[in-house]
C-alpha cells in the first residue's frame, strides 16, 4: 500500500507546478524539534494523513491545505507545500 502512494504522489507531483505559497509560522517549523513542530501544525489545524518513511503529509480541511514534513533523526529538515491531492488520497481509498 505504501508503494501504491509514494507512485501515486511522485506522479502529482511530477505533473504539478510548484506550490508557492504557505503560511509563515510554517516555514519557521524547518530545523524545530518535531514533537513541537507537531503541536504546531495541530493548533494551526492540521492533521496528519499519511506517512512514508521520513516524510509526513498533514492535511488542513478547512483551508483544504496539504503540507509535507521531512523529518532527519528528531528534526523536522524541510517543510513545503504540496498539492491537495496528495493528503486527500489517503481518504479516497
Amino acid at each position: 500500500m505504501k508503494s501504491v502512494l509514494a507512485a501515486a504522489l511522485i506522479a502529482v507531483v511530477a505533473t504539478t507546478p510548484a506550490m508557492a505559497w504557505m503560511p509563515k509560522s510554517l516555514y519557521q517549523l524547518e530545523g524545530s524539534w518535531y514533537l513541537h513542530g507537531q503541536t504546531i501544525l495541530n493548533k494551526a489545524g492540521y492533521q496528519s494523513a499519511w506517512s512514508v518513511n521520513d516524510r509526513t503529509y498533514w492535511w488542513n480541511i478547512k483551508k483544504r491545505t496539504c503540507v509535507e514534513t521531512v523529518q532527519a533523526g528528531v528534526r523536522y529538515v524541510s517543510v513545503e507545500r504540496m498539492p491537495e491531492e496528495v493528503c486527500t488520497m489517503a481518504f479516497d481509498r
